[in-house]
């Protein structure tokens, strides 16, 4: 949806209803420039795994977005891994995605950037373990 918006620097979510959604491939990828997003309350818990097809789920959804700081809002029902390793996130925006975090029977992958996987504390981190998730730096 908004693949390869490189100059676009902010964007507000909040009305979107993505309730029904099922593939948010690469939605923001190569938004190089963004710094900022308000989920409002986005819902990912009807997107698909990856499969064998690459191009659905989540993949790439934050693709090089190497500016991306700020996030506020909710991204809940997150189910399938989740690549954030570009993005030098703050600490309450890794929040945001580790507080939508769905619990899952096996086990699934948060990529943080080491900046910010850093600025996590052993109690945050555990949120997202007690889930059934793995919290790594990339």
């Amino acid at each position: 949806m908004f693949y390869n918006c490189r100059s676009l620097t902010s964007l507000d979510l909040s009305s979107f209803n993505t309730a029904n959604c099922t593939n948010m491939f690469a939605m923001f990828g190569y938004c190089s420039a963004l710094t900022t997003l308000n989920f409002g309350n986005f819902n990912t818990s009807n997107v698909i795994a990856k499969g064998t097809d690459s191009m659905t789920g989540m993949y790439w959804i934050f693709y090089n977005c190497k500016a991306l700081a700020n996030v506020t809002g909710v991204f809940e029902g997150t189910k399938d891994n989740l690549d954030l390793q570009y993005s030098p996130l703050t600490n309450s925006s890794a929040m945001v995605f580790i507080n939508g975090l769905s619990n899952v029977t096996e086990t699934k992958t948060l990529s943080f950037k080491s900046s910010t996987y850093n600025t996590l504390t052993e109690e945050q981190i555990a949120v997202a373990t007690s889930k059934g998730w793995t919290v790594i730096s990339a």
